[in-house]
């Protein structure tokens, strides 16, 4: 990558620049202090932590475009395979005049012209997922994730965190929030960063910011038995499906806060004005949610190069010096709970917008 002076939106003017002279401002910007006292966390799930690696899940939550493209693929294509089937059926039986040919030959090729690239493209942007989990690879001391088209491979040793102003739902009245980036500096000359990643993007203040540094720095740097336990989940779900990444994500804001609210209202998922607004939409326009939890379901994080991940691998038998804690009976019972009643609601609703969408279009194409 190319040299680039460091930004100063977020980096400290003046190199080895001390960080704590903001340290009383919960939303200061700037370079983060490589150790400090504060408990380890992280918002973002963990798929796994053993002696080799850190694996942070990317917990990107699918736009609608995202999970309604194979949807709005198979409708764009619906008009032109119709058309093509009327043609070669009239054709077939001598109804078409021979002054018609080239019209209908110039409408198929203008119609599949304007469907096929939409097509290829709802194919690339939903299939084709452009951001991987991030890894911490504690053997090789290196980090390792995907955004977009780039491969970033980070040298942990030219690794510094910083804390940023970090972009949330858009609503009155919300509160700012942190995101903490990872900047990797060129070690022949400090002054100058090779590349940056973020790390999590709505967090509460600095201090969350440092506390998520603290938990990955430990990883890299300290013993296991310094670690506090964690709970390591599978990356996808049907559970995550419905909840977390499913037809509900977008009204609830970050992972972390959609379980502070499902605790907080008995893991009643429907406990706000935009998700009790959801049944509403899922009634008039089915395929939304379907094609929701189907997509974040069987979506996958992109690979990274397996030259990466070969290391990632622990020997067999060998045990796991960390701490692995499972979830809390209760939470667990509450998330069942929760799960179910997505799944209830969602399906009454698109059983009934189906039930609908198909009297009408019975009605008004197939009852003459």
């Amino acid at each position: 990558m190319n040299r680039m002076p460091a930004p100063q939106a977020i980096i400290s003017a003046k190199l080895g620049e001390s960080s704590d002279l903001n340290a009383s401002d919960p939303y200061a910007e700037g370079e983060l202090p490589r150790h400090a006292d504060v408990q380890p966390l992280t918002l973002r799930t963990l798929i796994k932590l053993d002696q080799n690696s850190m694996i942070m899940a990317y917990e990107g939550v699918a736009t609608k475009v995202e999970a309604l493209a194979p949807f709005f693929s198979l409708l764009v294509s619906l008009g032109p395979i119709i058309f093509t089937y009327l043609a070669i059926k009239d054709g077939l039986e001598g109804k078409i005049w021979e002054d018609e040919v080239w019209i209908i030959i110039l409408g198929l090729i203008f119609m599949w012209g304007l469907a096929i690239p939409c097509i290829i493209y709802a194919i690339k942007i939903s299939l084709f997922n452009r951001y991987s989990d991030l890894h911490f690879n504690r053997k090789t001391r290196k980090i390792y994730t995907k955004q977009n088209k780039d491969l970033f491979e980070m040298d942990w040793a030219n690794v510094r965190p910083y804390a940023t102003r970090g972009f949330g739902p858009i609503q009155v009245g919300a509160p700012a929030v942190m995101s903490l980036q990872l900047v990797e500096y060129f070690p022949e000359n400090p002054s100058e960063w090779r590349t940056r990643i973020t790390v999590e993007g709505m967090l509460p203040n600095r201090e969350g910011c440092q506390q998520v540094w603290e938990l990955i720095r430990r990883y890299m740097e300290d013993p296991p038995e310094t670690m506090p336990p964690q709970v390591v989940v599978p990356a996808r779900s049907w559970s995550s499906a419905l909840l977390e990444f499913g037809p509900l994500a977008e009204s609830q804001g970050t992972t972390h806060e959609f379980f502070v609210r499902l605790r907080r209202t008995g893991w009643f998922p429907f406990n706000d004005l935009l998700s009790m607004f959801q049944p509403i939409i899922w009634l008039i326009f089915w395929p939304a949610p379907i094609s929701e939890i189907l997509y974040a379901r069987f979506r996958r994080p992109a690979k990274l190069p397996t030259l990466w991940l070969a290391s990632e691998v622990p020997p067999v038998g060998e045990p796991n010096p960390y701490r692995i804690s499972t979830l809390d009976p209760a939470e667990r019972s509450g998330r069942r709970r929760a799960v179910w009643v997505v799944a209830l609601v969602c399906t009454a609703c698109c059983l009934l917008s189906m039930t609908v969408w198909g009297v009408l279009i019975w009605g008004l194409y197939f009852s003459k």
